[in-house]
């Protein structure tokens, strides 16, 4: 999970198409990754379930997270959906003071934005 303030979609659709923004960890942003069941929950706005499940979670120590979001070109009013590249590079991920791993470099798109249903 990734957290930071900031209405990234919107800045996209306002700047006629792309936004993108680094943070630097753990100071201007947050990231865990976390290893459970049903987790995937945390993030939806349709499906509640108390079954949640966090076995375990590794907080970010260093490194950087870059989105650039690419707009749809559509304001919702409540929203403005995009697509983002998220991408970290860097990343030293510790659980409980351990040595912790390091992820070099990882890439991924996601929807963002309102996603109905």
């Amino acid at each position: 999970m990734f957290q930071m303030i900031g209405d990234l979609t919107r800045e996209a659709y306002e700047n006629g198409g792309t936004a993108t923004t680094t943070v630097t960890l753990p100071g201007d942003g947050s990231l865990s990754l976390n290893r459970g069941d049903d987790i995937t929950e945390l993030f939806c706005n349709d499906v509640f379930s108390d079954t949640i499940v966090i076995d375990e979670t590794w907080e970010a120590a260093a490194g950087e997270v870059t989105i650039t979001v690419l707009s749809d070109g559509v304001d919702h009013g409540h929203a403005v959906p995009g697509t983002a590249t998220i991408t970290i590079e860097g990343a030293t991920l510790q659980q409980d003071g351990s040595e912790g791993i390091t992820i070099d470099a990882l890439s991924w798109e996601a929807a963002v934005g309102w996603l109905p249903g």
